[in-house]
């Protein structure tokens, strides 16, 4: 999944996010692509300091050009969650590492409705505006 967006600091302990998002997949039967709009909210344990614990939510939606999982819809809906540490550079760009949850689904919205699930790990670079 490649992710390109913008996100606010609205508060010390508070952001949002919002993402243009490309995913691709490999199955046995299939591959494909699609792409979507996600949008997120951070919330910063830490604020204050170079290295900030955090905790995010995000939803977000997506159109395939095929379908996803195969046998399945080209419209899904994303919910996340994903808990990390954000650490700021004297050059205030930030790199965080977080570990989260991605579900999948059209929400019952479209027959057929299935769904995926997945755990993993993000690395993110982010570079401050100059």
């Amino acid at each position: 999944m490649e992710n390109y967006g913008i996100e606010k600091r609205l508060a010390p302990w508070f952001g949002l996010g919002l993402e243009i998002n490309n995913q691709q997949w490999i199955y046995e039967d299939g591959n494909g692509a699609r792409m979507g709009l996600n949008t997120y909210y951070r919330w910063h344990l830490c604020s204050k300091k170079k290295l900030s614990p955090y905790l995010e939510y995000g939803a977000s939606f997506f159109y395939g050009f095929s379908e996803f999982p195969p046998n399945g819809t080209n419209f899904t809906f994303n919910l996340t969650t994903q808990r990390g540490a954000e650490h700021t550079l004297d050059t205030k760009d930030k790199i965080r590492l977080s570990y989260g949850h991605i579900h999948q689904s059209n929400n019952d919205l479209l027959d057929p409705n299935h769904g995926e699930d997945g755990d993993g790990f993000n690395f993110t670079c982010l570079m401050a505006l100059k």
